[in-house]
Parts: C-alpha cells; sequence; structure tokens
C-alpha cells in the first residue's frame, strides 16, 4: 500500500509554524516529532503525520510557494480570525519597511566574476561535456577559485579588470548561445547582466555603463537577482504593509492590531505606488477602511481622489514646497479668501490685481512697496522687486488644495487624529526583530514572499491569543 499521505492541513500548518518561531527544516521536523504543543496545534491524530522529514518539507514548501498558496492562506486565516473576533477594520494605517535577503553585497565587478562563475558550475553539473569546451584557465580562476580573486582586489585594481571580464562573459553568451545550454538559468543571467551593465561602441569596444545607464532595477547578485536597490533602503525588498488600529485610551483593553494586507515589491517601486493595490485588494475581502493613516508618501494628490471615490478618509501629511522648509515665504503665509484668491501678502498688503486664468491665478503687487518691505529677503514677490522686476504670485487651482491642507496639518485635531499613525513603527520592529524578518535565512523573490506573508500571519495569530488570554 505504501506510506500513507501527510494530512495537508498538519503540513501548511507546520510551514506557517516554521516561519512564525523562524526554525530550520530539522528542527521543524523534530517539533513535529517531539513537541507535545505542536501536536495539539497541528491537532495531530495520525501516526505518520509525527515523522514529516526534511525533504518532504521542502517539496510541500516548494509547491506552496509555486502555486502562490502563501497568500491564499494569509487572506484566508486573516480573515477568519478578524471574523471570528469581530474585529472593527474601519480604521487602519499603512506603512513600509526594508529588508534583505540572506546574500552578500557585491560590488559590480563582483557581480559580473559570481554570474560568471555561477553558470560554469551549473554548466559542469548539468553538461560536462559542454563545460570541457571552457578555457581551463577559466575554469580555474572562476570554478575552482584559487586565491583570493576578485574578493582579494582593492577597488582600484577591479575597476581595472572591467575589459577583460565584459570581454569573457560576452564571450560565453556568444560561445553557448543557440544550443541546449541556453535554457539553463544562469545563462539567462548572464544575458541579463550583459544588457544591464554593458554597451557596446560604434568601434567595436566594449563599454561598462554608468550607473544612470544601468538603473536602480539592475541585478545586483546573480543569487537573488529580483533584489533591487534603493538610495533609501539600501539593498533587497521593500513589504507594504496594512493593519488594524483602535483609538482607546492606554491601559484599557484594546482590540488586537491585525495585519490585513501584504505586498512583496521592489525597492524601486515608490510608496504612493503601492496604495491603490492595497486598497483594491482589502475592498474585494470586505476589510476596506473608513479612514487610513499614511506617510507623506502615499499622499499624493491622485491617490487622494482615488481614496475619496471609494469612501475612504486617507490622512497623510503633505509634501511641504523646498522653500517653505527653509523658512521662505510661499502660498502658505498668504491670506486667501474662499474662491483661492490673495487677499493679503505675508507683510498685510492687498495685491493691485489678481487674475484668474484656466490652469492657474496670478496675483500683481505694488513694486514699491514690495521693493520697501523688511520682509522682501523672504518673499517671492518682494526678491523680484529687489531685482527691478514686477512683483507677482502665480499658483495653480491645485496648489491652493496643497496649501489648505499644510495648513490644516497644523492644528491640534490632524495631529490627534494622526497620532496614531506611530503604532505602525512598532509593528514593523517587531516583525523585524521578534519574528526574524530583519535576518532572513532565505533570498531569491518566492522565498522572500513566503517568509514576509508567513511571518505577518504569524503575528496576527499570536496578537489574536494574547487577545484572548488577556
Amino acid at each position: 500500500m505504501g506510506r500513507p499521505t501527510v494530512d495537508l492541513p498538519v503540513i501548511l500548518g507546520a510551514i506557517v509554524l516554521q516561519q512564525v518561531f523562524d526554525l530550520t527544516d530539522r528542527e521543524t521536523s523534530d517539533a513535529i516529532a517531539y513537541d507535545i504543543r505542536w501536536h495539539y496545534a497541528l491537532d495531530i491524530r495520525s501516526d505518520a503525520d509525527f515523522e514529516i522529514t526534511d525533504r518532504t518539507l521542502r517539496n510541500y514548501r516548494k509547491l506552496v510557494m509555486e502555486r502562490e498558496l502563501d497568500e491564499v492562506i494569509f487572506r484566508d486565516v486573516t480573515d477568519g480570525l478578524i471574523g471570528a473576533l469581530g474585529l472593527d477594520t474601519s480604521k487602519q494605517r499603512m506603512d513600509s519597511t526594508g529588508f534583505k535577503s540572506a546574500m552578500r553585497e557585491l560590488t559590480r565587478h563582483e557581480t559580473f566574476v559570481e554570474t560568471i562563475g555561477k553558470f560554469l558550475r551549473e554548466l559542469k553539473r548539468k553538461a560536462p561535456e559542454e563545460y570541457d569546451r571552457v578555457d581551463p584557465e577559466v575554469a580555474r580562476r572562476y570554478v575552482e577559485r584559487e586565491g583570493d580573486g576578485c574578493f582579494g582586489l582593492r577597488p582600484m585594481e577591479s575597476r581595472d579588470r572591467y575589459p577583460e571580464v565584459m570581454a569573457l562573459l560576452l564571450s560565453l553568451i556568444e560561445m553557448f548561445r543557440g544550443g541546449e545550454v541556453e535554457g539553463l538559468n544562469s545563462f539567462g543571467l548572464m544575458n541579463r547582466l550583459f544588457d544591464e551593465q554593458c554597451a557596446i561602441e560604434e568601434d567595436g569596444n566594449l563599454r561598462l555603463k554608468t550607473t544612470d545607464e544601468a538603473g536602480y532595477d539592475r541585478m545586483n547578485n546573480p543569487s537573488d537577482p529580483d533584489a533591487t536597490y534603493s538610495g533609501y533602503k539600501g539593498l533587497g525588498y521593500t513589504g507594504q504593509l496594512m493593519e488594524t488600529y483602535t483609538e482607546e485610551a492606554h491601559g484599557e483593553k484594546t482590540a488586537p492590531g491585525i495585519i490585513t494586507y501584504v505586498a512583496l515589491n521592489k525597492m524601486t517601486e515608490r510608496d504612493s505606488q503601492a496604495l491603490k493595490p492595497a486598497l483594491d485588494e482589502v475592498e474585494e475581502r470586505g476589510l476596506k477602511p473608513e479612514k487610513l493613516l499614511a506617510d507623506t508618501a502615499y499622499g499624493a494628490e491622485a491617490n487622494r481622489d482615488d481614496a475619496s471615490r471609494r469612501g475612504v478618509e486617507l490622512i497623510a501629511p503633505s509634501c511641504s514646497p523646498k522653500y517653505y522648509r527653509e523658512g521662505r515665504f510661499s502660498i502658505e503665509h498668504f491670506e486667501l479668501d474662499e474662491n483661492g484668491f490673495v487677499v493679503k501678502c505675508p507683510a498685510g498688503y492687498a495685491p493691485k490685481t489678481v487674475n484668474a486664468m484656466k490652469k492657474q491665478l496670478d496675483a500683481n503687487f505694488e513694486k514699491s512697496i514690495c521693493a520697501a518691505c523688511e520682509l522682501r529677503e523672504r518673499c517671492p514677490c518682494g526678491i523680484q522687486a529687489s531685482k527691478g522686476k514686477s512683483p507677482r504670485l502665480w499658483y495653480r487651482y491645485t496648489r491652493i488644495k496643497r496649501r489648505n491642507r499644510l495648513l490644516n496639518e497644523q492644528t491640534d485635531e490632524f495631529r490627534e487624529k494622526y497620532k496614531w499613525r506611530s503604532g505602525m513603527e512598532g509593528t514593523i520592529s517587531r516583525l523585524k526583530n521578534w519574528m526574524k524578518l530583519g535576518t532572513l535565512r532565505v533570498r531569491g523573490r518566492p522565498a522572500v514572499r513566503l517568509a514576509l506573508l508567513l511571518k505577518a500571519l504569524g503575528m496576527n495569530i499570536l496578537n489574536s491569543v494574547a487577545y484572548l488570554i488577556s
């Protein structure tokens, strides 16, 4: 008859618990076999379910990643928790965090060397007869790795090696193009590396592209080709998170914060691009918030309009103009009437005329007054008058809405609403430190996505249990 099949809920539950407690496959197998707490949590009743091997765990985890069942598990269990606890999802907050997979940060030269080495090792393993065509000296340097190789070079020394390593990369691509070897994953990585970072000049010479030409979406490490770079967050991935919150006073029993939405994005994707997909998903699942707190990056005008059409109040600070942050006057310092027309300047003077055009308004001030004003060095009109120009203030109709928001954000009412957003930082900190998202033991987008989703789900489960116990 053969060995009985492992009960599917047991193995899926084990995969979730593995991420919750950040265990290796061997530690997970031992916990299933010997830990009575796991037996109770997984409802193990069959003797076959006590003996789940490392290989079984790997095979089922691979299936979960390939079929994107991690997203299904997160959504179904989270929705079930919210329904069982009767949680209110009308108030939510959103933020993002950057994190790394288990990989090294390489220089551009090291990326070339590692990509070539990865291809040659895979070629040797899967097509040894083709591997024999490779120059023995190249094999010695990139496969056998005698000496320190590129890792023993100083930055200035590695820069001199670019022509050599680019030429080798191109020669390997041309040597094996069109054959069975072209189907190897590492061969595709070599093609991608060459396309992204190399250019062929008119004279036939190879040139290394500048970082701006190569772009920040370029491959930075062949061990994790999906990881991208952000000057603000570094190398890795961005996790988008949305969670519920309550406004009860400190010390009162409050409903647990439940993460309702999780998405894995590139480091190069802006937070402003992440809001619409998040609202689409939570709305589809019946978890749409009435009030959503987010930081400045999510508060783009298009996002505010989209949230408003959905009936969601997006509370996010507006990005103040550069000259406003520098202490110079902007439209926020001018007094406007209910139609958006300038009534007074910061010094209290009324404009001569205000002209309303199709897309903007134009306020004209008296040149002699602006030139003699004590505030002229901080005022755009005074600066123009000091240069002998006619003092005028141009501003678009859309700028009026932004001005009103910036002024509203200085009020106690806005601060009282927005103060609850800071709790999201605590959630992210617990994910990174408590759930070990900040020190992942995996790499590659599918494995990183699985870890992010199931660690977030694990936090939801632990928060729910703590709430029920209290």
